[in-house]
């Protein structure tokens, strides 16, 4: 009882005497059973075993439990569920639904449920795959070798305040559907005219929103308590998954940087099912599904040991998404860092390289090279000052186009030049 008291997360030991001739005749051992470390003293501290020796759990080798433990899929192992009862029907037509949707290839649509789950390498020698349960499991299923899995769902009024809860352990095909349905109920739709049509726009973006929830449910830690958290207020939709970022990940560089995934077979499933992308552009496509329309582009925190996304409604800017939509006529594509440069001048009158680098998370010699293909190849920009006192802003045509205002910027803002001018003005006025 007091190694079980002493212990977090809590330790049950058992224990036995054994006769021995040496000493006093009686030793007492202790068996663990196995877990998951690292354990540690209510207190806080912890030690490891290293060779014979039991040395500090510092931050150091406790980073390094971490590395090893992303290193090891979870979601790979095969499990002893019959694969004929393993799956819930309702995930395998939500799942067929969402192949329609994208679409995936037909002759994928048309193999029947068990044929499909072994074409994407669901099941390993005829027995279904965590991440496969993950999927499409039962509930009992997932109860018994997921018991981690958990969402939860809430249409918050305030901070402190909300109106619809719900929360499931469905497969995530099925939470998918769930949390979409309660998204929709509060996601403002706005009518746009298009010459004699109306075309519905919600506030949320559904692409953003579904992928910001299959990164969420992909790449959470599944073998720590927690849940996918969806909080939706009236301007902002917060999603929480349990487990940090990996492999250098960090909120500042999630944009660009080359992908990394926990639980690598689960991803590689939601790939082969058409449900992600695994060349890295899962994050690209928030970010773009937000800014084409003109919205804030997303947020990313790591509060504790999580991941926090929250994508913004706001008004939409409908010039924005026309100017878009232009550009893409006249076979002009614009990447995710030209709309955050974009979206940086709708708000600012001028941009730096160094400002540019930080928008679009890319080194300064990189963000240079797009404001200068956004001045001279596509005519977006144009460019003023020059040496460190270079800096771009919005075009003309392009200031016009989107009716930002009555006035384009001057032609040359004031700087530490034109100040040095003023100064000689008023001193030679004064003589």
């Amino acid at each position: 009882m007091t190694v079980y008291e002493s212990t977090d997360p809590h330790i049950t030991a058992h224990f036995r005497s054994l006769d021995v001739r040496e000493g006093h005749g009686r030793v007492l051992v202790m068996q663990v059973p196995p877990g998951m470390p690292p354990y540690t003293t209510t207190a806080g501290s912890a030690r490891i075993r290293v060779g014979r020796d039991c040395m500090p759990l510092t931050g150091s080798a406790r980073r390094g439990m971490l590395i090893m433990a992303a290193a090891v899929d979870f979601t790979a192992d095969a499990v002893d569920a019959d694969p004929a009862t393993f799956a819930s029907a309702a995930a395998l037509e939500h799942l067929r639904t969402f192949l329609a949707e994208e679409p995936a290839p037909p002759e994928l649509r048309s193999l029947s449920d068990r044929d499909l789950l072994a074409s994407v390498g669901a099941l390993q020698e005829g027995r279904p795959t965590i991440a496969a349960i993950l999927l499409v499991g039962s509930r009992e299923a997932l109860a018994r070798y997921v018991p981690r899995h958990r969402w939860q769902y809430h249409r918050m009024r305030t901070d402190t305040d909300y109106s619809v809860p719900a929360e499931g352990r469905e497969p995530i095909v099925t939470a998918l559907h769930e949390i979409g349905r309660y998204v929709d109920a509060g996601n403002t739709v706005t009518s746009v005219p298009r010459g004699l049509l109306e075309i519905e726009w919600p506030a949320f973006p559904r692409l953003a929103l579904r992928e910001a929830l299959l990164n969420a449910f992909g790449h959470r830690d599944y073998l720590v308590p927690g849940a996918v958290d969806v909080r939706q207020y009236p301007s902002r939709i917060e999603i929480t998954s349990p487990g940090g970022f990996i492999a250098g990940i960090t909120p500042q560089n999630v944009l660009h940087h080359p992908p990394a995934a926990r639980n690598e077979h689960l991803m590689e499933l939601l790939h082969r099912l058409h449900l992600v992308n695994r060349a890295n552009v899962g994050v690209p496509r928030i970010f773009a599904a937000l800014l084409q329309e003109g919205h804030e582009p997303p947020v990313y925190e790591e509060p504790g040991e999580s991941v926090r996304v929250t994508l913004f409604a706001g008004p939409r800017n409908t010039a924005f998404l026309d100017f878009v939509r232009a550009l893409g006529a006249r076979g002009i594509a614009l990447y995710v860092d030209h709309l955050m440069i974009l979206h940086y001048l709708l708000r600012h009158r001028e941009i730096t390289a160094a400002q540019a680098a930080e928008v679009t998370q890319r080194s300064p010699r990189v963000a240079g090279e797009t404001l200068t293909t956004m001045c001279h190849e596509v005519h977006l920009l144009d460019q003023a000052g020059a040496g460190r006192g270079r800096y771009f802003r919005l075009s003309r045509a392009v200031y016009d186009r989107l009716g930002i205002g009555t006035e384009h910027p001057a032609d040359v803002r004031p700087g530490q030049e034109t100040q040095a001018q003023r100064v000689l003005l008023r001193w030679s006025s004064a003589i």
